[in-house]
């Protein structure tokens, strides 16, 4: 009888020690990158949930859409099935690979983030809507790199009061954790603890719309080491894309959408407001910001003599030479000629009326082609004039 009851006492020892090692086990590397959830009042206002999204530096190098977690049903558990309604449900997203200072690990590179590289969330109201946070100085990285060592500490140990839960479909990237330990999410993910952003690093739900969003920054501690992707300033805000997340728990990263075009040779001269403006010329050069693209010029050094088209006349033949960057070929870009300034203008088109148009491809530089417009004179005067349309 007595061997029988301790075989059973022994079965159900080694039976519970499987249950603790299973819900003990938390799937994390240096560099990941974690969405927290936390609710202020109601249901689940006791516990955090925190997943696991994977290594900020892949989100960071994307360039596809990523679908990074589905954990609708362990959002229902914790917090309702009401959960994406509820204006009282907050989440974050952030990560570091390490705090470290001095020493080896302070030095080193790893997939492209130097030490203290921080991915940080940000509320947004679609993709890439946000304002970035203030430039931060080097010590206050610093800071946020340690409270997010902290909160990282949170997911993966077992202490004191924090609670660890098996969660469904979780996969070993998930964890329930109680509110009240000093490392859990809530705690050391706030706008209270984590002083250094002077804005909110959350997004409620509970807002209009089948989607929630945060923008992702990635801010440098350092940049003054070989191997460093995507370098940056020191303590800048640099957007790496946007996570949404919808009613059924998929959690999506979108990239940012790459300016092209008109649009990418405004942000090379930092054009903003009025200034972006198509038909606006900030020299005053005679050249507007549209015109200033499709030739290659630049819209505030007022210095673009050589960039301008050229007219000359011999034979019974004007002709007329522009440049036309390669980036600019979606734009209507053509010569038109009058009598005597007064209109209709003709748009010169190759065949038409004697008109001949010949492209050079690279004709100037690389990147650069040249048109040629040759018009024939018909009268005493020809006028020709480029005129360039979105």
């Amino acid at each position: 009888m007595s061997s029988t009851f301790s075989s059973r006492i022994t079965v159900l020892f080694i039976a519970m020690l499987g249950t603790a090692a299973s819900q003990a086990q938390v799937t994390y590397t240096a560099g990941d990158i974690l969405v927290g959830f936390q609710a202020t009042g109601g249901t689940g206002a006791g516990n955090n949930y925190v997943y696991n999204l994977g290594q900020g530096s892949s989100f960071r190098s994307a360039t596809a859409a990523v679908n990074a977690a589905t954990i609708g049903a362990d959002l229902a558990e914790v917090y309702g099935t009401n959960w994406f309604t509820r204006t009282d449900l907050l989440w974050t997203i952030a990560g570091v690979r390490t705090n470290a200072t001095f020493g080896a690990e302070a030095s080193s590179v790893v997939n492209g983030d130097p030490a203290r590289t921080l991915y940080i969330s940000k509320g947004a109201s679609g993709l890439g809507t946000s304002t970035p946070n203030s430039t931060l100085a080097s010590g206050a990285v610093g800071t946020g790199a340690t409270r997010m060592m902290d909160a990282q500490s949170g997911f993966r140990t077992l202490n004191g009061t924090l609670e660890r839960t098996a969660t469904p479909g979780s996969g070993g990237r998930g964890v329930i954790q109680g509110t009240g330990d000093i490392n859990s999410w809530s705690s050391r993910v706030d706008n209270t603890p984590f002083t250094i952003f002077t804005s909110n690093v959350k997004q409620a739900f509970g807002t209009a719309g089948a989607l929630s969003y945060l923008d992702l920054y990635r801010i440098l501690g350092r940049n003054d080491l070989a191997g460093i992707v995507e370098p940056a300033g020191v303590g800048v805000s640099v957007l790496q894309g946007t996570f949404t997340i919808n009613t059924a728990g998929n959690i999506r990263f979108e990239p940012p959408v790459t300016a092209s075009g008109y649009d990418a040779w405004a942000d090379s001269f930092s054009l903003v407001g009025a200034d972006r403006a198509f038909d606006v010329d900030l020299d005053g050069d005679g050249l507007d910001n549209g015109t200033e693209f499709v030739v290659g010029g630049h819209p505030r050094s007022g210095a673009d003599g050589d960039k301008f088209p050229t007219l000359s006349a011999g034979a019974g033949v004007a002709e007329f030479v522009f440049r036309r960057v390669d980036a600019s070929a979606y734009l209507t870009s053509v010569a038109e000629y009058d009598a005597d300034l007064l209109g209709p203008w003709t748009t010169a088109i190759n065949g038409v009326g004697g008109v001949s148009v010949n492209v050079v491809n690279d004709g100037f530089a690389v990147g650069v082609d040249r048109v040629t417009v040759r018009i024939p004179v018909t009268g005493p005067v020809q006028f020709v004039r480029l005129r360039v349309a979105p």
